[in-house]
């Protein structure tokens, strides 16, 4: 049906992209296993579908739901409030696409290659569209507007800041691969992880979700950020002219089929 025509062509490409295994314009990082991504994308696929189904139904994690929400609005404080608005700005967007383009760029000035730059926007960038599909489809209503420190329209399930903070993670990642020190290396990922957790922790706070929606957003972006390292670390040692190859034949089957 779709023979002949540019989405046809398209799709032809991308089947054939992930057949042949080669990304050769995205690798960013050699040399590493790819292992720890695909152990992260498989617990962090069944955590996020177990999350969505109690929270489709009301049961397991989401019955909670509303005593954490009580429990952290008759907690709050004015200083406590004051850091909980700070930390959730580290995952909107301006902050995130801030961190994107500098550290894009200072690992462009080392390694003198756009490529990790390019990798970093596609993690965010994906980490976001998910975050809009997946609400579209569940469609979970937020807190109580009495309850919000600060406006949030839209719908609740994933929290969108604790999926984009996912981004943090990326940057872990590509950092790492450059420090020697092992200390440095864990303290790197440390912060990583607790800027993605704190970012949750004070959604809640603030009232723009439930905890649910928190814990569902940490499984898809780290789920999403496994897939980008498995498909980042793809095997990229294979000709260019074999490429190009299967890209004329898979050209050339769609136009004549």
């Amino acid at each position: 049906m779709l023979a002949g025509t540019p989405q046809g062509v398209a799709l032809g490409l991308v089947i054939e992209y992930f057949r042949v295994g080669s990304l050769m314009p995205f690798v960013v990082v050699r040399g590493r296993s790819v292992r720890p991504a695909l152990a992260a994308l498989v617990v962090a696929a069944c955590a996020f579908a177990l999350t969505l189904a109690w929270v489709r139904t009301g049961t397991g994690i989401a019955r909670l739901d509303p005593a954490v929400t009580r429990f952290a609005v008759e907690h709050r404080s004015g200083w406590l409030t004051a850091v909980m608005r700070a930390v959730t700005r580290a995952g909107s967007g301006p902050v995130m696409a801030a961190a994107i383009v500098a550290a894009g760029l200072g690992l462009r000035r080392v390694g003198g290659s756009w490529r990790p730059l390019g990798w970093l926007a596609a993690v965010s960038l994906g980490a976001a569209l998910l975050d809009a599909v997946v609400k579209a489809a569940v469609a979970r209503p937020r807190p109580s507007a009495a309850l919000m420190l600060e406006p949030a329209p839209g719908y609740a399930f994933p929290s969108g800041h604790t999926v984009q903070a996912v981004s943090y993670g990326a940057l872990a990642w590509l950092l790492v691969a450059r420090i020697p020190a092992r200390s440095q290396r864990i303290a790197l990922w440390t912060a990583a992880l607790a800027t993605a957790g704190l970012v949750g922790a004070s959604r809640v706070y603030l009232g723009a979700h439930w905890a649910s929606d928190v814990i569902g957003g940490w499984a898809l972006g780290a789920g999403w950020l496994g897939l980008m390292i498995v498909v980042a670390r793809r095997p990229h040692n294979r000709p260019r002219r074999m490429c190009a190859q299967r890209f004329a034949r898979v050209t050339a089957r769609d136009r004549s089929g």
